[in-house]
């Protein structure tokens, strides 16, 4: 299950969407929860608590997507510099 944690991660290095993780997340071997997320988001690809808290914001509990959000966008913002090496 580790092994599917660590995939999760590497594709949002690589420049994966949200909804691409999401859609990942719900065939992989492990629940796709918002806790399942942040975990991907802090242990995988190495983005602080606090800053990964705010991907929940763009989604429901279901992982669905927020009502009125650009979420999209907001996560390329919130995971750009984790993807470019910068900061990991």
């Amino acid at each position: 299950m580790d092994e599917a944690f660590t995939e999760a991660g590497r594709m949002v290095v690589a420049g994966g969407s949200l909804a691409e993780l999401i859609s990942y997340m719900r065939s992989a071997p492990f629940a796709a929860t918002p806790f399942n997320l942040l975990r991907v988001l802090t242990q995988e690809v190495g983005i602080p608590l606090a800053r990964a808290r705010e991907v929940l914001t763009l989604i429901d509990q279901d992982l669905g997507s927020a009502e009125g959000r650009d979420a999209e966008r907001e996560w390329d913002a919130i995971v750009g510099q984790y993807r470019t090496g910068q900061v990991r």
